[in-house]
């Protein structure tokens, strides 16, 4: 959990927001992890571990074992592009509840697990989840403070994925999205 509040501060502080400024949603979080299995496969191509999805909460982190499996959905083509595993580090996701408190700033995007056809495959995500009591809505910072009639309300959107792992590999370049059929509103500036 302290890794996932160092990256609260981070995001916070990205937005130009004091560091502990993200914290207070999460002061009684729904925090949880689980452990993935994903048992070996003599027919992957026939199979899926987890289909493509966003996650709903704020944050997640996934450790990964060394087998691999875990792709992102490339923005730019519709390509699925492996995440491969480094030792001794995590994959960040921005997900749902972040997107809309940062107004899109920080988008989530669609990825999924694949099997492997010789090892056993295993993650373990942490789900940083917004206390129960939070209305998630975009910070009242990135919506110029001013809740006015230019609303953008979509039936789709376009994600980014941020992830560790990505990044270091050069593949955050590809702009890793997707689309959903969630409709929040979003608040464009205007002059008045």
């Amino acid at each position: 959990m302290e890794v996932s509040f160092k990256v609260l501060e981070l995001i916070s502080r990205s937005l130009g927001l004091p560091s502990k400024h993200l914290n207070e949603f999460f002061k009684d979080d729904m925090s949880i992890s689980w452990l993935n299995s994903y048992p070996e496969c003599l027919k992957p191509e026939l199979a899926l571990g987890i289909r493509g999805h966003r996650d709903v909460g704020a944050l997640t982190l996934i450790y990964h074992d060394e087998v691999g499996g875990l792709e992102m959905k490339c923005k730019e083509n519709g390509q699925w592009v492996p995440a491969p595993p480094m030792p001794n580090s995590f994959v960040l996701n921005v997900a749902d509840c972040m997107q809309v408190l940062t107004n899109d700033k920080y988008e989530s995007v669609e990825h999924r697990a694949m099997v492997n056809d010789t090892r056993r495959r295993l993650s373990i995500p942490l789900f940083l989840i917004p206390s129960h009591y939070v209305m998630i809505k975009p910070l009242d910072e990135l919506a110029c403070g001013v809740l006015s009639s230019v609303v953008d309300i979509k039936d789709k959107r376009s994600n980014i994925k941020m992830s560790i792992n990505l990044v270091e590999h050069g593949l955050a370049k590809c702009g890793l999205a997707n689309s959903t059929n969630i409709e929040y509103p979003r608040f464009k500036q205007t002059s008045l």
